[in-house]
Parts: structure tokens; sequence; C-alpha cells
């Protein structure tokens, strides 16, 4: 294995051992730009730790696949561009994170004005479905005071899907005709 740092090959000799798969060159080339790529990245991301892995993201890319590289320079650009992508991937995952939490923070918040708003309301719901038949009411409770998916609940009773949404679909038949009565009546 030559050790280019020392034969002071350039150019487009050493691009074509990259080319070829020639470690040798790899190395000389991950020598020559891993801290340029590394302080631009961090510079961006405000991470040491996340541009290390940028970079690494980087080197491992060209490590792993053929290219044909015709310059240098296009390798330059390659790797500016390959840590330019990363990085804006980066932010769009974290960004996505982020949104997936405020939704999940507004729903609980929604969540906690419904119960405030309607808290009356859906205690008597509540205590309504507790008055039904056993299963029924059970099902109903756990499904809309529990949260609990209808796949969990059928596995719960032992019983179909099919079976919890029907039963949930009658408790909301009769509790509705029983709170018709108590709210005009």
């Amino acid at each position: 294995m030559e050790n280019y740092a020392n034969n002071s090959l350039e150019g487009e000799t050493l691009i074509q051992k990259l080319n070829q798969g020639d470690p040798s060159a790899f190395t000389e080339y991950y020598n020559r730009y891993w801290e340029v790529l590394y302080v631009h990245a961090r510079r961006l991301l405000g991470d040491a730790e996340s541009a290390r892995d940028t970079v690494q993201d980087v080197f491992t890319s060209l490590l792993a696949r053929n290219h044909n590289f015709k310059s240098e320079e296009n390798l330059r650009r390659w790797l500016y561009s390959c840590t330019k992508n990363n990085i804006i991937s980066k932010f769009r995952k974290a960004e996505s994170v982020q949104r997936y939490l405020n939704s999940f923070e507004a729903h609980n918040t929604r969540q906690e004005c419904w119960e405030e708003l309607f808290g009356e309301q859906l205690a008597r719901v509540f205590d309504t479905a507790g008055k039904l038949a056993d299963k029924m009411g059970q099902v109903f409770l756990m499904y809309h005071q529990k949260h609990m998916k209808r796949s969990d609940i059928a596995h719960i009773n032992s019983v179909s899907e099919l079976t919890v949404k029907s039963q949930i679909q009658s408790a909301m038949k009769i509790i509705r005709r029983r709170l018709i009565l108590i709210l005009f009546f």
C-alpha cells in the first residue's frame, strides 16, 4: 500500500487511485478534507458530536460507493455537497421530531381543555356507561376513558375487534338516549 503523503502524488493520479478503490488514496483525501468538513459542519450544526457523525457519514459514503471523479475539484464539490445535504437532512429530522412533540403536547392540552370545559358532562357519560351491561360498559370505558385501541380491548376481552366496535357503537346509542332524557326531562 502506497503512502501518498510522502510521494507527493497529486491531482489526476491520486483521483484515479481513489476511483479504483485504493485505500491509501482514500486515507490521503480523508486526511486532507476531514477537518475542513468538520469545522464547516460544526459551525452549522453547533454540536461537535453531530458534526463528527455528519462528516463520518460523508466519508463512509465515499468509501462504500464506486465513484468516477474526473478531478480533485469534482471530489471536493461532492464532499461539500454531501456534507451540506447531510446537515439539511439532520435539520429536517429534528424539525419533524419537534413537530411531532408539539402535536402531542397540543393534543394533551386539547384533551385537558375538553375535560375542563365538559368535565361534568363527561362524568355523566362515563357514569351512564358504567351502568350499562357488563361487557358493553367496560368496553366503552376502556375505549373512551382509558384511550385503549380496539385491538387491545379485543385481546383483553378475548373477542374480535368487530365485536368491540359493535359494543362501542351500541353503547353510544344507549348513552345518547339516556343523556337526552336526563338533559331535557
